[in-house]
């Protein structure tokens, strides 16, 4: 199938993912175009109609799994590729399950929240995971996408990379002192989210691929943190406060720095 499509063959690899909201199914629009012939999916979460317009999979899949609605796109772009998954927490399949994430020769994390990459650091400090690390998150309005690429040996450094309390590429000035503007409440229902949109992280993750590719197909072993400028001009419009590294850099530029 690969043959007649590319006219070649390229070794395969495989990709565990955890984190299948609006960031991670979309990435795995992007990795199925890679030769990968295995994914292992893990997300405790249904999908939910709040965030439906920014997620991989549509309103035909509401309150449907994550991870089913996910593999049912990997499956039907082809029905050759090996998808496991896993309705549960990382930290879950971390504590009872390792090999469902060490099996795989990467790691994707797409959570967004510190204190579980921060878990998963430690699992991958202390040995439990074994396989090269990515950890995606944006933030509210896009102001920057962030993917960090890390080796096992540097997990270390990155732990303490993501543990300070102002982290360097950050585009938005301690957006908990923006919560009202960053974190918006829905009246009717009393639920709150980030706004961003899905044009924007599209063209984030559109920006990184290309490096994504060379990590997982090219073997480019260096750790690395890639950080996506958003639009200024609408954060601008927003009031929001913007840190010196975002007003030092422009919008849609991305900046890429050794871990």
């Amino acid at each position: 199938m690969q043959l007649r499509t590319t006219g070649y063959t390229e070794t395969q690899n495989s990709v565990a993912i955890s984190g299948l909201g609006s960031v991670g199914s979309n990435l795995a629009f992007f990795l199925k175009n890679l030769p990968i012939n295995k994914f292992n999916l893990i997300d405790k979460e249904s999908l939910s109609s709040e965030n439906i317009k920014r997620h991989l999979s549509g309103f035909s899949l509401l309150k449907n799994n994550k991870v089913d609605a996910v593999k049912n796109e990997l499956k039907n772009t082809n029905p050759l590729i090996e998808v496991g998954n896993r309705i549960k927490s990382v930290t879950t399949i971390i504590q009872t399950e390792t090999d469902f994430i060490n099996d795989c020769d990467f790691h994707i994390v797409a959570i967004g929240k510190t204190m579980i990459e921060e878990f998963i650091l430690n699992a991958v400090i202390q040995g439990k995971l074994i396989k090269p690390t990515f950890i995606f998150w944006v933030e509210p309005f896009l102001a920057s996408g962030q993917m960090l690429f890390i080796m096992p040996n540097d997990a270390e450094r990155a732990l303490a990379f993501i543990k300070k309390e102002n982290y360097d590429y950050s585009v938005l000035s301690n957006s908990e002192n923006q919560q009202d503007k960053t974190y918006l409440i829905e009246g009717s229902c009393q639920t709150g989210y980030f706004p961003y949109s899905a044009s924007y992280l599209i063209q984030f993750l559109s920006s990184i691929f290309p490096y994504l590719k060379e990590h997982i197909t090219n073997n480019d072993n260096v750790s690395r943190v890639y950080s996506w400028i958003g639009d200024k001009e609408l954060l601008n419009s927003k009031g929001l406060v913007i840190t010196e590294f975002g007003t030092n850099n422009n919008s849609y530029q991305l900046i890429i720095n050794d871990l």
